[in-house]
């Protein structure tokens, strides 16, 4: 199976993606199920931490100035060209008082 990652790796979504993760301390799960294999993550934080994005102390690996202005800079590019996204106006329900009960219709409630 080829690797899925770009030439430059560095501006690539899944880079971003990595360093949001490393930032939040999460698991690399989100990029084995996009595909990459744990070699691939690996190339990342090598790249990372020679880049001066991410530094080691003792175990753990820290997101430095430069990976979160990195993270900034990425996110306000994608904010400006992808949009947000909206719920449909068919699925929107009226505003409930706190006291009110919703039942919802027969045909709503799917039968076992």
């Amino acid at each position: 199976m080829a690797s899925p990652l770009p030439k430059d790796i560095e501006n690539s979504d899944f880079f971003s993606l990595f360093l949001r993760l490393v930032k939040g301390n999460a698991d690399v799960e989100a990029l084995i199920a996009l595909g990459l294999s744990y070699k691939d993550i690996f190339q990342f934080t090598k790249l990372a931490i020679a880049e001066g994005f991410l530094k080691r102390i003792g175990q753990r690996l820290v997101l430095t100035r430069k990976g979160n202005e990195r993270i900034s800079s990425l996110s306000e590019t994608k904010r400006n060209t992808t949009g947000w996204i909206r719920p449909l106006d068919e699925f929107k329900t009226p505003k409930k008082n706190i006291s009110d009960i919703f039942i919802p219709a027969k045909n709503d409630i799917e039968q076992f």
